[in-house]
């Protein structure tokens, strides 16, 4: 079953939003997920300790280098998806998630450090690469962008994205105010109400459309 790691060199880039949200997406249709938190912060369990979760979206914690090999490898077994949460800095347990990936995903903001992050992060999948001898694939997604415009920052980012021939999935996660209402009542798209949060269908909508194409991603041969 394919893995999924969500990595970034950096905190604060939206990773954990990125993994909650297609793992939401993806049991809500039926999809057996696993979600592992490899974050020593644990912002994925502290979410699930209250979370209304379906019964489709299994939640693991606790995962670090020592065991997060022997995890990835539980959970694919009985899974459809696995999708990995990981810290915001490179370290064994990355190395090893990344090795057992089918895609990384890396999350972006329009901002240059972002951006020079991705780089890094990029850097990280290409070494693993050649150390295992595998095919790694690894795609860019925006986070938090603006729903009614490329910003001139966010244009002249992906462009220098778009020379260097680093991917970037056409769906962006765009700034919802339900991304945010995820973690500030514990519930995920489909159990938060109207009356919690504006412009859910909306969220819901860009959300669907961001795992169709993470999906299809994973149906693509390897480049």
């Amino acid at each position: 079953m394919p893995v999924l790691s969500f990595v970034s060199t950096k905190g604060g880039s939206g990773k954990t939003t990125g993994a909650v949200v297609l793992s939401s997406v993806l049991a809500s249709a039926g999809g057996r997920v696993a979600l592992i938190d490899a974050d020593p912060n644990q912002p994925v369990g502290r979410w699930a300790s209250t979370a209304s979760l379906p019964d489709t979206l299994t939640i693991v914690g606790d995962a670090k280098e020592t065991n997060i090999l022997e995890i990835i490898e539980e959970q694919s077994a009985t899974k459809q998806f696995v999708i990995v949460d990981l810290e915001g800095s490179p370290n064994l347990s990355v190395t090893y998630a990344m090795s057992q990936s089918d895609l990384v995903i890396i999350p972006v903001m329009a901002s240059q450090l972002d951006a020079y992050e991705a780089s890094r992060t990029i850097k990280l999948v290409e070494r693993q690469r050649k150390t295992t001898r595998a095919h790694i694939d690894c795609v860019i997604v925006w986070q938090r962008a603006n729903p009614a415009i490329e910003t001139g920052t966010a244009k002249h980012i992906r462009q220098q994205f778009e020379v260097a021939g680093i991917p970037i999935l056409n769906t962006r996660l765009v700034e919802r105010e339900a991304y945010k209402a995820i973690f500030s009542f514990g519930e995920t798209l489909y159990s938060l109400t109207e009356s919690q949060v504006r412009n859910l269908e909306k969220a819901r909508e860009n959300a669907r459309l961001f795992a169709e194409e993470v999906v299809e991603r994973l149906r693509v041969p390897a480049r």
